[in-house]
């Protein structure tokens, strides 16, 4: 069964919408792999690259090699101009999206998917990166009430989105990804670099084992 569940729109993004440049927001819980994620959705030739292999060659488990970092308002106004004559890949919170959203920027962003990064399993090597990053989340209640932020059911409501799609984030914290490549392509209608996929997320995850 797929890992990827799309509801509330079209998968393949539409001919009729040519003239609004399409953006995919990856969303995710702070830890959970956003920005690695974004990066690799970004070796399609669908949009413009956040990164690049020699970028990987760190010891550094983070993947913050794009110039927009979570979305920061400050980052995207900066770069608006780039931004609003191509297809992008953008990743952030819960929260930075919201405020973009509420921004006058919005604007640039009339053609949105959203792909949602499933809070992972208890005591998984997804939720040992997460509460290491926020150790609130060791507290389940905490967590449970932040899971369900990250749902179809609360963005719907809180956002004026239709594309939605979900994945888990213990989907990408193990070294093999061909399951996540599949769907993606699947889902997105894009074509990925296979090889550079795989080389890059060997070495970020190599980076989080050793983190964790």
């Amino acid at each position: 069964s797929t890992q990827y569940s799309k509801q509330y729109g079209t998968t393949c993004y539409e001919e009729e919408k040519v003239n609004n440049y399409r953006t995919l927001f990856v969303l995710f819980a702070p830890g959970l792999g956003g920005n690695h994620i974004a990066n690799l959705l970004s070796t399609s030739n669908e949009f413009l690259n956040r990164s690049s292999s020699h970028d990987y060659n760190t010891s550094e488990p983070n993947a913050h090699f794009f110039n927009i970092t979570n979305i920061e308002l400050e980052d995207i106004s900066d770069n608006i101009d780039i931004l609003s004559t191509q297809n992008n890949i953008l990743c952030g919170h819960w929260a930075s999206y919201y405020w973009l959203m509420q921004s006058d920027l919005s604007k640039h962003f009339n053609n949105r998917q959203i792909l949602i990064i499933e809070p992972p399993k208890f005591d998984s090597v997804a939720h040992q990166r997460l509460t290491q990053y926020t150790n609130a989340y060791s507290d389940e209640y905490f967590y449970k009430e932040m899971k369900l932020l990250y749902t179809i059911d609360i963005m719907s409501k809180v956002f004026a989105d239709d594309a939605f799609f979900v994945l888990n984030a213990d989907l990408i914290f193990q070294y093999e990804i061909n399951m996540f490549i599949e769907n993606a392509e699947k889902e997105f209608c894009i074509k990925l670099n296979h090889s550079l996929c795989e080389q890059i997320h060997k070495q970020w995850f190599g980076n989080i084992i050793k983190e964790v």
